[in-house]
């Protein structure tokens, strides 16, 4: 990020620190002076504990909300009526939460005080907030038509689609916060390098664009998981198919309509609450089913040869390895050498384990790598790096499962299944993919209730 737009997102912070600040000063005395009429000059506030604890604590709450709800974000690329919508709608959330914890209570002559309580509190947050973000988002749209500010782009394609791009900029009549630093052009064929390759290493940019016109897809692929990986986002420039079908979205109405590909999936706020459902289950799981997992181990040990538990090198997110633990369902000597993958009659799977795979429950123990946060409930399974090798060959899409976290289950478990070959495993991974495409705290608690169905059934291999 420029250094300068870096500075801004700490002069955006600071802004909604004051303004949340001097929002609660006004509103305290008019709370005081209006609605209870009990104020007795600026001297009383100092001896006021609600006062001094609202100065502290609520401009924090603020900023940690804010930010929970991904709010600072590139300044560069935000749109001023698409901020004062933003900010409307967190005020407004934001106003409900503080009325219902801290001024429910007060003393008041009429219930319509309550409304006029909550109103004036959202009226002036809001006012105050959301003037100094749109002179901040102002004076930084002034700098980026002056090109003192931009976002540094590397474009890959092909000399026709750069041309087609940097005219419809220019028709546009808006200077864009994107500028083409470095380029890699070649005329349309099919006939790219891989993106190892590209000599782009020693160059700085933020950002990607690929417009490589008629090639492959295998290829597109490739770059686009090979600059995501790098923490990259990458731009693609649209066909026909993608608009008519309904796949391209774009916020933009100036310049070359262009589809973002974010490097995150999910917003800090999404992060924290999946993480905080992942302690809070796999906690209680543990505690609750600390029984019976004294019964299964007790009847792993009792019912062949070996150890209670198993554990083996999964790739995890961004491609760490940790060790996945299980209760042990094969022979001690299962897999000698090459790994292979289990099958529904394979002769492998001891009498116990097949009955604990048909339940699934030789997964519990992985609520222990879920609260170390190797593990979330709900995400793609993890695999081996042996076969993770081999899939990417034939499906390099395959790696973008490896930008959320593996879970216990996932929409590929519950709709297809554990996969005992390459092919059904390629087969699983177009539902993981699709899961975390749409990613939500809903599509994780159907999934959850669905493996629960599954489990009930007794419908797992």
């Amino acid at each position: 990020m420029h250094s300068s737009a870096r500075r801004g997102v700490f002069v955006y912070a600071a802004a909604d620190y004051l303004t949340a600040w001097w929002a609660w000063c006004v509103f305290f005395i008019y709370r005081k002076n209006q609605i209870e009429a009990s104020y007795q000059g600026f001297c009383a506030l100092w001896e006021d504990t609600q006062f001094w604890l609202g100065i502290l604590l609520l401009p924090l709450g603020w900023l940690m909300y804010y930010l929970l709800s991904d709010t600072y974000g590139s300044l560069l690329k935000k749109s001023r009526l698409s901020e004062i919508g933003r900010t409307a709608l967190q005020t407004l959330t934001g106003g409900l939460l503080l009325f219902f914890t801290l001024m429910l209570n007060d003393w008041i002559r009429a219930y319509s005080d309550y409304y006029r309580l909550f109103f004036v509190f959202v009226a002036l947050h809001f006012s105050l907030t959301v003037l100094l973000r749109l002179a901040i988002l102002t004076y930084y749209k002034q700098l980026i038509a002056k090109g003192r500010l931009f976002i540094p782009v590397l474009y890959v394609g092909t000399p026709g689609n750069l041309d087609k791009i940097e005219s419809e900029n220019k028709r546009s009549g808006v200077q864009l916060p994107y500028r083409i630093v470095a380029q890699v052009v070649r005329e349309e064929t099919t006939d790219w390098p891989s993106p190892e390759a590209l000599p782009v290493t020693e160059l700085y940019y933020e950002e990607v664009i690929i417009a490589m016109g008629n090639v492959p897809a295998g290829t597109i692929e490739q770059y686009v998981i090979h600059f995501l990986q790098q923490d990259k986002t990458v731009q693609m420039l649209p066909d026909e198919l993608d608009i008519v079908s309904g796949k391209f979205k774009t916020e933009s109405i100036f310049g070359s309509p262009l589809q973002e590909i974010p490097v995150n999936w999910m917003t800090p706020w999404q992060k924290l609450s999946k993480r905080a459902v992942d302690m809070a289950v796999s906690l209680l799981g543990l505690i609750l089913l600390s029984p019976l997992f004294l019964l299964l181990a007790m009847k792993v040990k009792s019912s062949s040869k070996g150890p209670v538990f198993f554990t083996q090198k999964r790739v995890g997110y961004n491609g760490k390895e940790f060790d996945i633990i299980k209760f042990r369902s094969m022979r001690e000597d299962a897999e000698q050498g090459i790994p292979q993958l289990s099958s529904e009659h394979d002769a492998r799977i001891t009498p116990f384990g097949r009955i604990m795979r048909k339940y699934r429950l030789d997964e519990l123990p992985q609520l222990w790598n879920v609260l170390k946060g190797e593990m979330s409930l709900v995400g793609p399974r993890p695999e081996r790096r042996y076969f993770i090798d081999q899939i990417i060959h034939t499906a390099p899409q395959y790696q973008l499962l490896q930008r959320v976290k593996p879970g216990i289950t996932s929409l590929g478990m519950v709709k297809y299944g554990y996969a005992s070959n390459l092919q059904e495993m390629l087969q699983r991974m177009r539902y993981d993919l699709l899961y975390i495409e749409n990613m939500s705290m809903l599509m994780d608690v159907k999934i959850l209730l669905y493996t629960v169905i599954t489990l009930w059934k007794g419908a797992g291999k």
